[in-house]
């Protein structure tokens, strides 16, 4: 959408972040870009960032979380890690990847549609952060036991 309109999907998405009393912000720039930061119901201490925009014409939904881990030069442990989050059937559409900053990402590539697009969005980040959060744990684990050796 060309003249910076919110679509229906994010607005519906926004409303639905509303209700539930999240803090979030939206791009000036871009008003199908939003970000916020959630929780991982088992690592209290790790808050992702999450990125979402949607095409308004074609309602393609990329969603990022980011923001979690940082790492210098990654063990050979972790790659095995995430390798076992991209195979896991559980983590359907999500990838996990380190960036060129050594940051951990999780993106999420989708086409949203139907009658409440906007609860496909929320299903998408639910299932990233449900299979972050059974992951997270084995990576933080191997950072703890590199700082210790």
């Amino acid at each position: 959408m060309a003249d910076n309109t919110m679509s229906k999907v994010v607005a519906d998405f926004c409303e639905l972040l509303r209700e539930r009393n999240v803090p979030f912000e939206t791009n000036e720039k871009d008003a199908n870009m939003l970000r916020f930061r959630t929780k991982l119901p088992h690592n209290e201490s790790v808050t992702p960032l999450v990125f979402i925009h949607v095409n308004g014409d074609t309602n393609a939904l990329s969603l990022a979380l980011s923001q979690m881990v940082r790492f210098n030069e990654p063990e050979v442990d972790v790659y095995k890690v995430i390798n076992e989050f991209n195979s896991d059937p559980e983590c359907f559409g999500c990838k996990m990847f380190i960036d060129e900053r050594g940051e951990l990402i999780v993106l999420v590539n989708s086409v949203v549609g139907g009658e409440t697009p906007h609860r496909l969005v929320e299903d998408y980040l639910n299932i990233s952060i449900l299979c972050i959060d059974k992951h997270l744990g084995k990576i933080l684990e191997i950072i703890k036991n590199s700082e210790n050796n």
